[in-house]
């Protein structure tokens, strides 16, 4: 959920691997505001408040779309944004916003591994099964860095973690032997 002047705006964002920054669609009212906040996950008490910084992309590169495309399908809203963090709380307290950024290691390698972890859908349905303790019916990878992999499922996009963090020299094979587990 994204507040524009404490107005919700409900939007969907995807990370960009380069930088950590945040992309989003929305409306024009989000750019006309003085404050823009993030819920992460949703509007809570306990959710990640952070107050970010607006910048409008007209047009987005195209790989952006691709990506937000690929998680999120069709969208109606018109205007893209990269949402910069400056600031953000959570019950347990103030972080600098800069301290969110944090670009995607394995970046350059990321459609190899979508495509290695999709290229098998019976070994991926194990895999998430095995990660998450619970079934997906028909997964789609989607997103992969080294902490985790992003599925797309009938309930949206779903976040699994790897068990410890993969590095960009053998994240290819690890991924391939996580895959060959039964």
């Amino acid at each position: 959920m994204l507040e524009a002047d404490g107005a919700p705006h409900p939007v969907q964002f995807i990370i960009d691997g380069r930088d950590g920054t945040l992309v989003l669609r929305g409306g024009r009212e989000m750019f006309q505001a003085d404050e823009v906040v993030l819920w992460l996950p949703d509007d809570g008490f306990e959710s990640l408040q952070v107050l970010v910084r607006l910048d409008e992309l007209d047009p987005p590169e195209g790989f952006l779309e691709d990506r937000h495309l690929a998680y999120h399908g069709e969208s109606t809203a018109t205007r893209w944004a990269r949402a910069t963090p400056t600031e953000a709380r959570d019950p347990d307290g103030v972080y600098d916003g800069g301290d969110m950024l944090a670009p995607n290691r394995l970046r350059a390698i990321e459609p190899k591994l979508c495509k290695l972890l999709n290229s098998d859908h019976d070994k991926l349905r194990l895999l998430v099964t095995r990660t998450l303790h619970t079934p997906i019916a028909d997964p789609l990878i989607v997103g992969v860095d080294e902490l985790g992999f992003d599925i797309r499922a009938g309930v949206g996009i779903v976040r699994a973690k790897w068990q410890q963090e993969l590095d960009p020299d053998t994240a290819i094979d690890e991924i391939a032997a996580r895959l060959d587990q039964p």
